[in-house]
C-alpha cells in the first residue's frame, strides 16, 4: 500500500497544472461525490466524539484528535481548486462565496489552534512516546475557547452548504436523477 501511495504521489507530482485538472475532470462524478460524503461524515463523527473527552476518555480523545488532522488535509486537497478559484476572484465573485470563503478561512485558523494546542496539553499520546508537553492552564483555556468558536464556525458552515449536503444525500440515496443538482 505505502508503494502504490508513493508511485501515485509521484504521478501527480509530475502532472502539469492542466493535466492535473483534466485527471480531477475525469473522475467519475459519482464515486467522488459518494467519497466526499463518507469523509464529510467522517469528520462529523470525529468532531462529535471530540466534543466529550469524559465520554470517550482522554486517551481516545487524543488519538481522535491525532486522527482529526488526516480527514481535514484530505477534505481541503479535494477543494484546493475551489480554494484557489476563491481566493483570485475573492473581490469578483457573489458576496455567499465572498461569505463562504471568509468563514472557511476562520474556520481552517480555529481548528488548526484547536489541534495544536491540543498537542501542547497532551496527557497520554505524546507523554508516552516520551515527548513533554505543557500542563498550562492557559493553554487549556485556548483549547477550550477556541472550540466554542469551532462549533460555532463548523455548524455555520454546515449551514451555508446545507443545500450541497441535501443535494449529495439525495442524488446518493437515488431520489434525485444524477444529472440534476450538484
Amino acid at each position: 500500500l505505502n508503494n502504490r501511495v508513493c508511485s501515485i504521489t509521484k504521478v501527480v507530482a509530475f502532472l502539469t497544472s492542466k493535466q492535473r485538472t483534466t485527471l480531477h475532470k475525469a473522475m467519475i462524478p459519482f464515486s467522488r461525490r459518494r467519497f466526499v460524503i463518507y469523509l464529510d461524515l467522517s469528520l462529523l463523527v470525529i468532531f462529535i466524539l471530540l466534543l466529550s473527552p469524559r465520554m470517550t476518555g482522554l486517551p481516545l480523545h487524543e488519538v481522535l484528535g491525532f486522527i482529526f488532522f488526516i480527514p481535514i488535509i484530505i477534505h481541503l486537497l479535494i477543494a484546493w481548486s475551489w480554494i484557489q478559484n476563491s481566493t483570485q476572484k475573492f473581490f469578483k465573485t457573489v458576496t455567499r462565496t465572498r461569505l463562504n470563503f471568509v468563514l472557511n478561512s476562520i474556520l481552517f485558523i480555529l481548528v488548526i489552534t484547536e489541534l495544536l494546542s491540543g498537542l501542547l496539553i497532551s496527557e497520554v499520546v505524546l507523554p508516552r512516546l516520551g515527548i513533554e508537553t505543557f500542563n498550562d492552564r492557559s493553554w487549556r483555556a485556548v483549547h477550550n475557547v477556541t472550540l466554542n468558536f469551532t462549533l460555532l464556525f463548523a455548524g455555520l458552515h454546515i449551514a451555508i452548504n446545507w443545500g450541497w449536503i441535501v443535494s449529495a444525500f439525495k442524488k446518493r440515496s437515488g431520489i434525485l436523477p444524477k444529472g440534476d443538482g450538484l
